[in-house]
């Protein structure tokens, strides 16, 4: 019990933390609130340069969309101008002529009222309107239709359209005349403006592919469609194939089929963006792992040098050895420490002069319990011989059995003021020799080898307490006197049986007698010695079970607590399975 709760009180003091970790732990939250400002303003600063990195990209992005949008404007202006004159001059010269304005233009074509092309500012097979719904919308009467991105059939780049009706002298559909622009183009219109170093300016279709870049082939489509969603610019971050990382933004030009990329290289782990977050940071904290260090150093040089000094001492005196003594930790350490040894020596002395009183006392009280239970041993067993004397002298074989059976109980008694004495602890009992010693004794006085009832029996050695192995005792005398007295009727087997587990005791009587029926078994209870048991039972806060039934033998078990703490002197054996008069009797 002592040495459990040493344990669990070592284990607690172990949790708790050293002198070392307790003063870092002190030091680190005083300075933690220094090196979590640091860390924020890095965090903010991080954040300031990266909303300034994008701010700068999605200030080209705007650029570029606001100088596609004029392009766009300005085509779909001159178109509303120069259609009516492209029948007449020619789709050429009109390409010519709008082509000094806007240098993105592409082609000029003329398309009848089925959509056929009549004339295409350059050279090639004659073509159809890509979509025939374009043509139905301005033959029902639409004056200008603005394509979105569309593959051109004869050269498979991306263009747009814009197509505008024509109308003869009585105002009916008279065919139409398209101004395409390609896309892949509109990345030029960026080169007269001064970018940034790094930056490079594209544009990709509604599939996802960049065009014009020497640094990117394709877009996630994901990204387009949050773009497209988001109505509004969005930044994300880009790993090339040569492992160069870049941010992009990625903003929606008009219509809705094409896109600005604007790439700029991101970061690196050396750059203004990774230092100046790094110098603000990392300053404090070298000055707080500094100062942990020094503490650290301080704590095991002033401290824990000379306390491991006094925990050996501790150790030296909890084995024992009072009379160790180090004249350098009260020299040389600082003065509390010091203190404190030369009251650990005063500890000491009075600790040597207390023990030994203490063994001498000691020593007297287990040399008078054992003289106790000595002679209340041998009272027993003069009330046994009394006893025995006065059943010679009976002649009714009722009372004989009577005196018989109290003689056996005052010898179990007995039995257990032997073990007491004999054992090395007087609080508890070792059940091994104590059912060796009880059950020899009722071999010997209820007379079993001669009348051929053969006593078995196997015990595992349990420490139980002193107060617990006399009703142990009285119930098996009982239950083997009952085995004796009704179980058979020449010659039969008992069986004795203790075992452990899970905390819990079982110990089982049994027979292959001639058993007994319920009403049967019901009768006996009423004697004094069933009874007995079930007052022991109590006693021993046991659960008593009865199996039987005629013809195929009584089996009575006892299941009891083993007590904490009452088992752990000794380490747990089993024994053996002994016959009658197989073990060696006291003499």
């Amino acid at each position: 019990m002592v040495e459990t709760r040493s344990a669990r009180t070592r284990a607690s003091v172990l949790g708790r933390g050293s002198v070392r970790q307790r003063l870092l732990l002190t030091l680190t939250l005083a300075l933690t609130p220094i090196l979590l400002l640091a860390g924020l303003r890095s965090v903010l600063e991080v954040q300031e340069g990266r909303e300034r990195r994008k701010t700068d990209i999605q200030l080209i992005a705007d650029d570029m969309v606001d100088e596609v949008e004029r392009v766009l404007v300005r085509s779909e202006v001159l178109l509303r101008l120069f259609k009516d004159d492209v029948p007449e001059e020619g789709c050429s010269k009109v390409y010519q002529r709008v082509k000094a304005t806007v240098p993105v233009l592409y082609s000029v074509t003329q398309f009848d009222v089925l959509g056929r092309s009549v004339c295409r500012s350059s050279e090639g097979p004659q073509i159809t309107m890509r979509r025939m719904e374009w043509n139905e919308r301005l033959a029902a009467g639409e004056q200008m239709v603005m394509t979105d991105a569309f593959s051109s059939r004869s050269t498979g780049e991306w263009v747009y359209a814009f197509i505008g009706r024509l109308t003869d002298e009585t105002g009916e559909y008279a065919g139409s005349v398209s101004f395409a622009i390609r896309i892949q183009d509109l990345s030029i219109l960026p080169e007269r403006w001064r970018l940034p170093e790094g930056v490079e300016v594209a544009l990709a279709n509604e599939d996802g592919q960049v065009l014009n870049s020497r640094r990117l082939t394709h877009v996630d489509q994901s990204w387009l469609n949050e773009v497209r969603d988001a109505g509004a610019p969005g930044l994300f971050e880009v790993r090339a194939k040569a492992g160069e990382r870049y941010d992009v933004v990625i903003a929606n030009l008009r219509p809705n089929s094409a896109f600005a990329v604007i790439s700029r290289p991101a970061p690196g782990p050396i750059s203004e963006f990774t230092l100046a977050p790094l110098s603000s940071f990392g300053l404090p904290l070298v000055a707080f792992t500094v100062a942990l260090i020094s503490a650290w150093m301080l704590i095991d040089r002033l401290v824990l040098a000379w306390l491991l000094r006094l925990q050996r001492r501790a150790a030296a005196y909890a084995a024992g050895h009072y009379s160790v003594r180090d004249t350098r930790t009260v020299e040389e350490s600082p003065r509390e420490l010091a203190e404190l040894a030369i009251a650990m020596d005063h500890m000491a002395d009075g600790i040597t002069r207390r023990t030994s009183s203490l063994n001498e006392a000691i020593h007297d009280r287990e040399m008078a319990v054992r003289e106790i239970h000595h002679r209340v041993k041998n009272n027993l067993q003069i009330v046994t011989s009394f006893l025995n004397l006065q059943a010679r002298q009976i002649k009714d074989a009722d009372a004989r059995a009577a005196l018989d059976t109290a003689r056996f109980r005052i010898e179990a008694l007995s039995v257990v003021h032997q073990t007491l004495y004999q054992h090395d602890r007087l609080e508890s009992v070792r059940t091994g020799p104590f059912f060796d010693n009880l059950l020899n004794q009722l071999i010997d006085a209820q007379g079993l080898e001669n009348r051929k009832i053969n006593l078995e029996w196997s015990v595992d050695d349990i420490a139980v307490p002193s107060d617990d192995a006399i009703p142990l005792a009285l119930f098996t005398v009982e239950a083997v006197t009952n085995a004796t007295k009704y179980a058979f009727e020449r010659a039969g087997n008992i069986k004795v049986t203790l075992t452990q587990q899970d905390g819990q005791a079982t110990l089982t009587i049994e027979d292959d007698g001639r058993g007994a029926d319920f009403s049967e078994g019901e009768e006996r209870s009423r004697g004094l010695g069933r009874r007995l048991m079930v007052a022991f039972a109590r006693q021993l806060k046991a659960e008593k079970t009865v199996v039987t039934s005629p013809g195929k033998g009584y089996r009575v078990s006892l299941t009891f607590p083993i007590k904490p703490g009452r088992n752990d002197d000794h380490p747990q054996q089993a024994g053996a399975s002994t016959p009658a008069g197989a073990h060696q009797k006291d003499g």
